[in-house]
């Protein structure tokens, strides 16, 4: 009967009774409030062979073209055990799209990491809603989360450039400058195993990239299979919001049968959208990233 009634009331008098039943929360993450952004986690490196490249779309420009959205985000770089070692805060014009360098955003911090095999980690930017788009908002009497899967870049050392895309929410930017995490489960642990087929003919190195979103630490184990069943086991714990590296080479893998390529699977991963990322090196200098 009740929603029988609600398929006949106007969008008006529905949103008037939402509020009134549930307030000002969004009824699918009840610690936000009104409107805000979601941020992925993206990874960083800027360790002297490679370089990372922020693009900072403004991607309320392309929902709300007709309005003004200047807005500013503040951008984040964690280390590898999650520390924040630089921070920056860029402002976005209408229809823009800013680009950052992790190098020099470390130098302007003075961070010691800058060009050291330890200046990798993770990098997330929160994006304010603009004011323009939060007023049209509160005229149509609406809460929203908006969200865009943004894309980062790295640079390798010949200067080509690749990227790969957010694939993992993590955090909500609200508009009174407050964050809260993406909610995770407690006991969440999931298992990736990489559709890529890992062979060395092609590139030196395979190097697998697990980041930790979680606000406890996590351990990620990664087992490299030949077709024989023969197994070949990392494991690292990686603190909160921290990253690991797994690096894999053809020497690493003497012995094993190379007549069909390995199989990989990475165990422990904190929710099921954090896939690993798969950087190659190839032979002669050029890199490539991907999600698997």
């Amino acid at each position: 009967m009740l929603r029988s009634l609600a398929a006949k009331m106007p969008p008006s008098a529905k949103r008037r009774l939402r509020r009134l039943v549930r307030g000002s929360a969004n009824p699918y993450f009840p610690g936000v409030r009104g409107v805000a952004s979601i941020s992925d986690l993206y990874f960083w490196i800027a360790d002297g062979e490679l370089d990372t490249v922020l693009l900072l779309e403004n991607y309320f420009s392309r929902l709300f073209p007709d309005l003004d959205t200047r807005t500013e985000t503040t951008v984040e770089f964690l280390d590898a055990d999650g520390r924040t070692v630089a921070k920056h805060r860029q402002a976005i014009d209408h229809m823009a799209a800013p680009v950052l360098r992790a190098s020099e955003v470390l130098a302007d911090a003075g961070s010691v990491l800058r060009g050291t095999a330890d200046a990798y980690g993770n990098v997330i930017w929160y994006t304010a809603v603009p004011a323009a788009v939060r007023a049209h908002m509160a005229e149509l009497g609406e809460d929203m989360l908006f969200w865009d899967r943004g894309y980062i870049g790295y640079l390798g050392p010949n200067r080509q450039i690749a990227f790969v895309h957010g694939v993992d929410k993590t955090a909500v930017a609200m508009s009174d400058l407050r964050r809260a995490p993406w909610p995770i489960g407690p006991e969440d642990t999931f298992t990736a195993s990489p559709e890529i087929p890992v062979e060395f003919s092609e590139y030196a190195s395979l190097e697998m990239i697990v980041q930790n979103r979680d606000t406890r630490p996590r351990t990620i184990d990664l087992q490299v299979m030949d077709v024989g069943g023969r197994e070949l086991n990392q494991s690292k714990t990686l603190q909160p919001m921290g990253v690991a590296r797994f690096m894999l080479n053809a020497d690493m893998m003497d012995g094993f049968d190379a007549s069909v390529p390995f199989r990989l699977r990475c165990t422990g991963l904190p929710t099921r959208f954090g896939r690993p990322i798969a950087l190659k090196r190839f032979h002669d200098g050029p890199i490539s990233l991907m999600h698997c």
